[in-house]
């Protein structure tokens, strides 16, 4: 009975500094794992940078919130940014890249430039935006945001059969735009 006691005192003391040890370790162990969080989502909200050939010896890093809207016109597909940025040899500085191929489609190029569909949404036959620089309002897509560049489309009208689809993607990056915020504002 007394061998029983004195390891019941004893697991009970072990048991006592574990919990003593969690209480002051859990702060920091929170915090880490917010950081973590906090690291995933801007990750996951700013992607790193796609490589476009546009021909054979001209090459472009885009970063996804770089992208404003893309215009397809047939063949041509003009990608208009918000900086400018200049091709991987550093030479050519440009706010508007144009991918000329027939096999280059919505369908292909889209999952290209965003790997997750968390940003780009084709709104029109011929356009796709960037929802986190476009509002909708009365099936018109108005842009929301000053830039450098001096092409701006200041209006795009959505084709009701991708009204949906917006709103979706919309509101999911809203989600994670906010999401990221609320973690980045408690560290």
């Amino acid at each position: 009975m007394i061998n029983s006691n004195k390891l019941l005192k004893a697991r009970n003391n072990f048991l006592l500094d574990e919990i003593q040890y969690l209480n002051e370790t859990f702060e920091v162990r929170f915090f880490e794992a917010i950081d973590a969080i906090r690291k995933e989502y801007y990750t996951f909200l700013n992607p790193k940078p796609e490589r476009i050939s546009i021909s054979k010896t001209e090459q472009y890093d885009i970063r996804l919130m770089n992208i404003l809207w893309i215009e397809s016109d047939g063949r041509l597909k003009k990608i208009y940014l918000k900086r400018k940025i200049a091709n991987t040899e550093g030479k050519h500085l440009t706010d508007r890249i144009t991918i000329n191929d027939d096999n280059v489609t919505y369908k292909t190029l889209l999952p290209l430039l965003d790997k997750l569909g968390n940003h780009l949404v084709q709104v029109h036959r011929t356009y796709a935006v960037n929802v986190a620089y476009f509002t909708l309002e009365h099936k018109i897509l108005d842009l929301k945001l000053k830039t450098e560049i001096s092409h701006i489309k200041p209006s795009i009208k959505i084709s009701k059969s991708f009204i949906g689809q917006y709103k979706t993607i919309k509101e999911r990056f809203c989600y994670f735009r906010s999401f990221h915020k609320k973690l980045s504002h408690s560290n």
